[in-house]
């Protein structure tokens, strides 16, 4: 992944973060089975951006355009192991920097892909601090949440 990506994911988890810090979710702009799409207003360019997540997680989940990612705090991560709807799950694999880097898994391209064809993700990551967390999503309304930040206006700067 190259070091515009990684900027990118980082600037959209600090907008997470930040918003989360103020104790103010961004308004749901729309909903679709298990998530919702959230849209907020960039402080230092006061253009508008939308991130889809889930109703309910215990972990900060989001998908934008290209990608979701999982944070996974405290610890980060060290490795992860991957299983899509009901097939068998993926080898553990070592995380990768952009990983490590932001404290969350990645799953991108291809793997982003595979999140948008099944109705369910788990994943199982090892922490730096070597303890075993796992993430059950629902992904029933993921899909459709991604297409609308993709096609809507309001989630798009003028």
């Amino acid at each position: 992944m190259s070091g515009r990506w990684i900027v990118l994911a980082g600037v959209a988890l600090l907008a997470a973060s930040r918003a989360q810090a103020q104790d103010t979710p961004a308004p749901i702009v729309f909903r679709s089975g298990a998530w919702v799409v959230r849209r907020a207003i960039d402080p230092m360019t006061d253009r508008p951006s939308c991130v889809a997540t889930p109703l309910a997680s215990p972990f900060r989940v989001e998908v934008d355009s290209s990608s979701l990612y999982i944070a996974i705090r405290p610890g980060g991560v060290q490795a992860v192991t991957v299983r899509y709807g009901e097939e068998p799950a993926a080898p553990l694999r070592i995380a990768t920097d952009v990983e490590r880097q932001l404290g969350a898994v990645a799953l991108e391209g291809e793997d982003f892909a595979h999140v948008l064809r099944v109705a369910r993700l788990r994943v199982q990551v090892l922490t730096r601090f070597n303890t075993g967390i796992l993430v059950d999503l629902d992904l029933h309304g993921a899909l459709e949440a991604r297409q609308f930040l993709l096609a809507s206006p309001v989630c798009r700067a003028p």
